[in-house]
């Protein structure tokens, strides 16, 4: 396989994992929720999950099973690229046009 297709490829698993992460997370946040942040830290081989409303929100939200998978896999496929985030970002909101739209931001050591 050319290095093309392969950097293709990985770039195309990098953003269906982006995409696991984001839905997962407009699943688990509570319907009156117009958007919200995962927040994940990397430290000594664990993933700590922090769900946050920007909206000034009281509810606790949980990580769920499906977060949980999601950034697992996100983990195995930084580390097979051998890269690592220390801590990482997710947004998620509703547009103008009543879609829901992702973000993501890394930080790396």
């Amino acid at each position: 396989m050319s290095d093309v297709l392969k950097t293709e490829n990985t770039e195309l698993d990098e953003i269906r994992i982006y995409q696991l992460i984001s839905t997962a997370l407009i699943e688990a946040t509570p319907e009156n929720w117009n958007s919200a942040f995962l927040e994940l830290k990397y430290s000594e081989g664990n993933i700590s999950h922090c769900i946050v409303s920007d909206e000034g929100h009281q509810e606790i939200v949980s990580a769920t099973e499906e977060i949980f998978l999601a950034t697992r896999e996100l983990e195995l496929f930084l580390k097979v690229n051998q890269r690592m985030f220390s801590s990482a970002l997710f947004r998620i909101w509703v547009n103008e046009n009543n879609s829901w739209k992702y973000s993501a931001e890394f930080t790396y050591e």
